[in-house]
């Protein structure tokens, strides 16, 4: 039985570390089989369960979006192209900021990034975000075309 699914819902739930679910009235973790006759139901802690819940499902729907190198992933996606293009703006970045008489610190990293890209690139033979054996006739997406 799935007591936190149930327990969570009532008025009398409580929480230990040490031993999980626990009843407020009895101080114990809950037994009972089908229903629970001390269970009174806790509407405010029922609505912080559904915003919670729907904050997480829409944090995972946010997915790649949102995370810290995105741009980059895309760049190094995009393979020999793609690690080219990410050198030359952090050349560019690094030399305009030098000659402003500022030096920042991510120029650098953006450069070690598109390195990365353009040898996993070759490595792969990936020009331009396709492989070697890119068919686009078996795409998913083309499919839908003809179908």
């Amino acid at each position: 039985m799935d007591y936190d699914y149930f327990c969570r819902r009532c008025t009398y739930y409580d929480f230990s570390f040490d031993q999980g679910v626990l009843c407020k009235l009895t101080n114990q973790k809950p037994c009972y089989q089908d229903k629970c006759h001390n269970f009174i139901r806790d509407l405010e802690r029922e609505q912080e369960l559904i915003r919670d819940q729907k904050r997480i499902r829409d944090f995972q729907a946010r997915g790649e979006s949102n995370e810290f190198f995105a741009i980059e992933k895309k760049g190094i996606e995009k393979g020999i192209l793609g690690g080219i293009i990410m050198m030359g703006i952090a050349l560019i970045w690094f030399l305009a900021g030098l000659t402003a008489g500022y030096i920042f610190f991510y120029p650098p990293v953006l450069f070690i990034i598109g390195v990365y890209a353009f040898v996993k690139g070759l490595m792969k033979g990936n020009f331009a975000g396709k492989s070697k054996n890119y068919n686009p006739y078996q795409n998913p997406e083309r499919k839908k075309e003809f179908y």
